[in-house]
This record gives C-alpha cells, structure tokens and sequence, in this order.
C-alpha cells in the first residue's frame, strides 16, 4: 500500500513539475499566452489532473508493451481494408496505445496493428528502419494501404520514413499527435540520441523540414495548446500538414483524450 502510494505521489509531482518547466522555459523563450483564450483556473486544474491521471496509466500499462507484437500469420485479417499501424512516443513502448486500439476496434476500425521502438535512446533513423520493418510485415499480410497514426517522437520517426523510404507509397494518412516536427525545447533536458534530434533548431530537424512528404499522404498535427512537454506547444504543426488543436489536455493525455480519440477515428 505505502509503494502504491509513493507511485502515485511521484506521478503527481513529476506532472506539476512538467508545467512548472514549461511557464520557466516559456517565460524565457518569451512565448505569450494565446489572446484567443481566456484564462480557465478550473480548466486548468482539470488538465493538469488529466495529465497526471494519464502519466499513472501510461506507466501502469507499461509491462503490457513488452510482449511480442509481430504480426501472427494467421490473425484474422479483412484484407479489403486498410491496415492502421500505431506508434507511440519517447521511452514508452506499444502498450502507450493499448487504449486507443480498442477504442478504434470498438469503433469498427479493422486491422490495427502497433509496434515497440526500442532500444529507447536510439537514432530516429534506427526508429525509421523499424518502421520499414513493420510495414513490410504488414505488407506480407496482403494489406496494401497502411494508415500511421503517431504519438509524439513517433510521429517523427513516421515522417522520416515516409520521406527517405521508396516503399512510402503505401502510406494513406499521417496522423501525428502531440510530435514536435519544429522541436521542442525540454528535448535538451533528456537523454538519448533521439532526443538530441528532437531538439529546437537540431540539424536533423532542419533536413527532415526541408524533405516534404509524397504526394498521396494525407498529413494531420493534433496537438494541443496545454502541452507540457512539446515547447513551444505550435512546433507541433507539420509542414503541409492539416492542424487541429486542442485546448487544456497535456502532453500525454492527448492519447487517452475522448476527443482526440473520437477525432482520430473521424480522419481514418
């Protein structure tokens, strides 16, 4: 009972912190607050405790990732449909969108697949490559057409992918949520080559923004104003991409958001 409550505890502290960062570092990159809003005190307080809720489940839910998630040759697939492949962010593993899988099943989404990018401090080309991997599994299962849908760094990788790979073509739509495509200044807070990558104004950002996407995907940036760890929370907005913003959900409850996730399921 005593470790249960430390576990929670630490949640909760490591959530009021994330945002105590993100007013000291906005404060000093001199991001002003968004004039269309208006300042919600019970608003934010809601958000924060959904962030906080949602960081609880995220690790909760992690040993549920660890498992294998290639696909079985004999899952039962409709192979008239498109496939959908979900990938989750920075140190986490699958199990990040267990919630989001079956939401979309429950929806009559068919052929979901997700994928573990691992080891978790590697290159953003080293999360690519796995992504090639996955969709070629996918592939051999005689799906043509392979929707992403992305959480976070993972979206990067996506997009990598999807510019520096001649099998791209497969790709219908490019959902990212939350994914800093222009940086984000709590990346040089963090540890692991990816993170270097994710930094603002990194070398890496630079090339991949400069790349743009084939011309049959379709791009979209969910992200939300009240992100606490994509700073500025804009940079996550694509290039040629479709936005839709959310107001008051952080960083990782953007994935377990009811109306993100009924907002995904609409653009699939």
């Amino acid at each position: 009972m005593r470790v249960l409550l430390f576990f929670i505890i630490g949640c909760f502290i490591w959530t009021c912190l994330s945002f105590v960062v993100k007013i000291i570092i906005c404060s000093r990159l001199a991001i002003k607050k968004n004039k269309h809003h208006a300042f919600h005190p019970l608003k934010i307080i809601l958000g924060i405790f959904g962030e906080f809720v949602s960081v609880t489940a995220a690790i909760l839910l992690y040993p549920f990732g660890i498992f294998d998630s290639s696909v079985k040759p004999q899952a039962k697939l409709n192979k008239k449909r498109k496939g959908v492949l979900l990938i989750h962010g920075y140190i986490h593993n699958r199990s990040m969108l267990i919630p989001m899988k079956y939401y979309l099943r429950r929806r009559g989404i068919e052929n979901i697949f997700d994928i573990t990018l691992s080891p978790p401090f590697a290159s953003i080309e080293h999360f690519a490559g796995l992504i090639s991997a996955k969709v070629k599994e996918i592939k051999s299962c005689g799906i043509e057409e392979i929707d992403m849908v992305c959480h976070s760094m993972g979206g990067i990788a996506a997009r990598y992918y999807a510019v520096n790979s001649p099998d791209a073509g497969v790709i219908g739509k490019l959902i990212t949520i939350g994914s800093p495509h222009l940086g984000t200044a709590l990346a040089g807070l963090h540890i692991g080559k990816c993170c270097g990558e994710m930094k603002t104004g990194s070398s890496f950002l630079k090339d991949l923004n400069e790349k743009r996407l084939p011309g049959n995907i379709k791009m979209f940036s969910i992200w939300s104003t009240f992100d606490n760890i994509i700073l500025p929370p804009e940079n996550s907005i694509a290039p040629d991409s479709k936005e839709i913003s959310f107001d008051y959900i952080g960083h990782i409850a953007l994935v377990f958001s009811p109306s993100v996730l009924n907002t995904v399921y609409k653009l699939l």
